[in-house]
């Protein structure tokens, strides 16, 4: 049997508007994936609705192929994401639209990346499936497909032979992960470190944190209270300590969090605290006894009664999985 047709075909898709980085992220690391492997595994094609150029959201133009060329078997098709005007476009384009689903059909992989969930969402391919996108358009994804489980806090998710990310350079940890199942941890890995990634995120890791998610409200008073909790994770965080320190009755308090993050304050402090333990786990080596003491929690034991509850594994391994 001739090489190439032992290859896996990849097929990244090309629209006027997208992100160039959801497209040469993923590419490059099935580039890698074939210097890095044994013999070479993939074939790798950009393929767009119209013929070229393709310009891209940040003005570059992409030269790929149109799809009514692309006649071979796919075995791994990524839809990036982009705009909301440029997915709207692509969408009334008939002839490409019945291609794609034809192809996401017959596919042993759909992944999106970013907002290219709204694509596959459009097409059903999310239709009672567990998905992700940019935090910024998971509450939109939700309302555009109410049957989806959005969510909003995963780098990536795995649901079937249905993949999808949060955006940007989360397409790139994937891509990575994609790799990984076809080519083993080794690959992934030597990949990971040729392409200087600082680290190789799973699936399971949050996309952004709360105290950043808070910062753009606009609510000073909630903006001090959530920097106090922060940088205060060993005080009294309960809803009392709090509403002494910032002057505020428990009820406005409790309003106040509700109606800005959709979190009562005690439900905040549990997340920042996971947060902080997540962070420490994951970039250093601190004994679990410490970094229980760091993030507020009266011993090893009720954090990881806290890890088992929030993520069904204890803090040691969690450890072992993304350090």
């Amino acid at each position: 049997m001739d090489k190439l047709e032992l290859m896996k075909n990849i097929v990244v898709l090309a629209f006027e508007g997208a992100q160039v980085l959801d497209i040469t992220g993923p590419m490059e690391v099935f580039s890698y994936a074939n210097q890095f492997a044994s013999r070479p595994q993939y074939k790798i094609e950009c393929v767009a609705a119209k013929p070229p150029p393709v310009q891209m959201s940040n003005g570059l133009s992409l030269n790929p192929l149109v799809f009514s060329k692309y006649k071979q078997k796919i075995d791994t098709i990524i839809v990036p994401g982009g705009s909301e005007d440029a997915l709207t476009a692509l969408s009334v384009e008939q002839r490409f639209r019945a291609w794609l689903t034809k192809q996401l059909g017959a596919s042993r992989r759909v992944v999106s990346v970013c907002t290219g969930a709204f694509v596959l969402a459009e097409l059903g391919i999310l239709d009672g499936k567990r998905a992700t996108t940019h935090w910024s358009a998971c509450t939109r994804l939700k309302q555009f497909s109410p049957s989806t489980q959005v969510d909003s806090d995963a780098i990536y998710t795995k649901d079937g032979s249905v993949y999808t990310s949060a955006g940007v350079t989360t397409g790139i940890d994937l891509a990575l992960s994609l790799v990984e199942e076809d080519l083993g941890k080794e690959v992934s890995l030597e990949i990971a470190r040729s392409l200087v990634l600082y680290l190789r995120r799973s699936g399971g890791q949050s996309q952004y944190s709360l105290p950043l998610s808070a910062q753009t409200l606009g609510n000073s008073r909630i903006e001090k209270i959530v920097d106090y909790i922060q940088h205060h994770l060993r005080s009294d965080l309960t809803i009392n300590g709090l509403s002494d320190k910032f002057s505020i009755s428990t009820r406005q308090l409790s309003r106040l969090f509700i109606s800005e993050l959709g979190l009562s304050p005690g439900a905040y402090v549990t997340k920042v605290r996971l947060d902080a333990a997540r962070t420490y786990l994951e970039e250093t080596q601190s004994p679990l006894k410490k970094i229980a003491s760091l993030c507020g929690y009266s011993s090893q034991d009720a954090m990881s009664r806290a890890f088992r509850l929030q993520f069904g594994v204890t803090p040691g391994q969690y450890r072992g999985s993304f350090s």
